[in-house]
């Protein structure tokens, strides 16, 4: 199980209403909205990863 945050859903939500076409031609072309500064396109996100395990006998 993963959690991302508000930004990356922004960005991935955008980015999949730019890339989807439609039967009219879709919408004008843009730039999804990003979380890193200086005008780059993309995302940052960090994650971390916990494993357990358990022996039963």
């Amino acid at each position: 199980m993963q959690c991302i945050d508000e930004s990356v859903y922004t960005f991935y939500s955008a980015l999949l209403e730019i890339s989807d076409t439609g039967t009219g031609g879709g919408i004008t072309p843009a730039n999804p909205p990003s979380n890193i500064s200086n005008g780059a396109l993309g995302y940052f996100s960090a994650h971390t990863v916990r494993k357990m395990s358990a022996v039963i006998q």
